[in-house]
């Protein structure tokens, strides 16, 4: 027969974190009001909510009180989104060309739309570069004396 692992409960500084994380969701901030040392809330705090498996019980507690608080305002990412799009629709309709754009970018934000990307291309050699990117490394090169 298996055994199950018992769920660890809370200790009290714990169960200040959490407390304190659900007004504002800043863990450095709870960890501190909690009586955490401040290299702990700078160093750890983010990991305790973020990564169920560094402390599984502080991040179920952290779950279950934002799913608590969630059922009892009614307030989902679906009734926020719902509103953002009914707000960007309306204002569109009257003209409000700013709060319209700002409802749309909450909601490109949440479906991740404006995601910062950065290219990076390795360059073996001189020779992979084009004849445009040559001059201006060259270029470059005799304005800064960058070494290659």
């Amino acid at each position: 027969m298996a055994l199950t692992p018992q769920k660890r409960q809370l200790d009290k500084r714990e169960q200040v974190f959490v407390s304190e994380y659900l007004i504002d969701l800043d863990p450095r901030r709870a960890a501190l009001a909690a009586g955490y040392r401040k290299t702990m809330a700078e160093s750890k705090a983010y990991q305790w909510v973020s990564n169920r498996k560094i402390k599984p019980h502080v991040h179920e507690a952290i779950q279950k009180a934002m799913d608590k608080r969630s059922k009892k305002t009614e307030i989902t990412a679906e009734y926020v989104l719902t509103s953002l799009k009914s707000i960007a629709d309306r204002c569109q309709d009257e003209k409000l060309d700013a709060a319209a754009l700002r409802a749309l970018e909450l909601i490109g934000k949440n479906l991740k739309l404006f995601t910062d990307r950065i290219e990076i291309r390795v360059i073996n050699s001189f020779d992979d570069l084009s004849d445009v990117e040559k001059e201006n490394v060259l270029r470059n090169w005799e304005e800064k004396n960058v070494v290659i």
